[in-house]
């Protein structure tokens, strides 16, 4: 979450009109998703243990404490997030809702839309 300094100097710089909740927001979480899933595609090329995906191996790492970020594409159903997110909460995982309407967030759903980078590597 960006800090209330930062929010400040980027409001001070925009026009009067211009509500910073609507505009400046979702750009900086929309990069903050990105970085998040260039570096979950990073350690599958890199370090492909230190990466789950799929409903059962993610639900599986999660129940472990491995994972340190959740990974959620938007087309999940509700019901599916809220379970994920439940289930994270109980490790003090991150959850990220990833959107659609990027390139990451189209490659992810096609990981069953479910992925996380773990805390550390896991041998099965």
């Amino acid at each position: 979450m960006p800090s209330a300094r930062l929010i400040a100097s980027i409001m001070i710089d925009l026009p009067a009109p211009v509500s910073p909740v609507t505009t400046v927001m979702p750009e900086f979480i929309s990069r903050l998703s990105l970085s998040i899933m260039a570096k979950f595609f990073n350690l599958l090329a890199t370090k492909e243990k230190m990466v789950s995906y799929g409903h059962d191996d993610v639900l599986k790492k999660i129940q472990r404490g491995a994972v340190e970020v959740l990974l959620l594409s938007e087309f999940l159903s509700d019901e599916e997030i809220d379970r994920f997110e439940n289930e994270a909460a109980n490790y003090s995982t991150k959850v990220e809702i990833i959107s659609l309407e990027t390139q990451e967030g189209a490659q992810l759903k096609e990981f069953g839309g479910i992925a996380a980078i773990l805390r550390y590597e896991v041998h099965e």
